[in-house]
């Protein structure tokens, strides 16, 4: 089984015509403003099986885009191979890989120290355990190796992250969430770059600690609250602590 989605978007100096087509034809630089193209293309086998399954996952997103100091161009390219096995209606493993490129270039010399070219190779195996519909946890281990090039040479990081997230529908109109994530990174270049906020998620070299809990109940059949609460320890920084509560209205 497979399943492709393509979405193009294109904003650009209006020429007097009617584009009606967003394939046709090649935009000049000139005229340029936008653009951003989206491709995922999915091969699922045995999609459907309750025993076991694989999918293999293709994701291309280009953008461009018209700055004050010329274009800046975004490339990200991702193959996810996904293995899934299930033990009965309880338990279930999977073992995903992926490797990818990720790339920003800026042909303007003076913003140099922004490009960057980043490869990235990643395996994550994964155990799930399923009681019906009332609770949910899973448990991974996620290795990340990143080679990039920048103006400042090459970097390398290597990441090893502890997952753990679980699911308790309390009743049914209320959820429970909560989710953990240690990550120790070890990382060769310069820490406030551009490249390294992009290699490193936005953590720090050597330990760092994740976790966010969440509750949501449903007032009545139209109304919504949830509360959340998010922390997170990077590395030798200080500990942070956010909170948020949401009321929604669903129509």
């Amino acid at each position: 089984m497979a399943q492709s989605a393509l979405q193009t978007n294109r904003k650009q100096v209006s020429d007097g015509d009617f584009q009606f087509n967003p394939f046709e034809g090649d935009t000049e630089d000139s005229s340029l403003i936008a653009l951003n193209v989206n491709f995922s293309n999915t091969l699922s086998y045995n999609r459907y099986s309750t025993t076991w399954g694989a999918d293999l996952t293709q994701v291309r997103n280009t953008s461009r885009l018209l700055l004050t100091y010329g274009f800046e161009t975004r490339e990200l390219t991702d193959y996810v191979l996904r293995l899934r096995r299930n033990f009965g209606k309880k338990f279930t493993t999977e073992l995903s890989g992926k490797t990818g490129n990720n790339k920003l270039i800026t042909p303007n010399p003076k913003f140099d120290n922004r490009n960057y070219d980043i490869n990235i190779y990643s395996t994550e195996p994964k155990f799930i355990y399923t009681s019906g519909a009332v609770f949910r946890t899973a448990l991974s281990y996620r290795y990340d190796n990143k080679d990039a090039t920048s103006s400042a040479g090459p970097q390398k990081a290597t990441i090893s992250s502890l997952l753990l997230e679980a699911k308790y529908n309390v009743v049914q109109s209320s959820v429970l969430t909560g989710k953990f994530t240690f990550s120790n990174i070890a990382f060769n270049g310069p820490t406030n770059s551009t490249v390294a906020f992009i290699m490193l998620d936005a953590l720090q070299p050597g330990k760092n600690f994740l976790w966010n809990l969440e509750f949501t109940r449903r007032l009545a059949n139209a109304f919504e609250i949830s509360f959340n609460y998010e922390g997170r320890k990077p590395g030798s920084g200080n500990t942070v602590h956010i909170g948020r509560a949401a009321l929604r209205a669903i129509l």
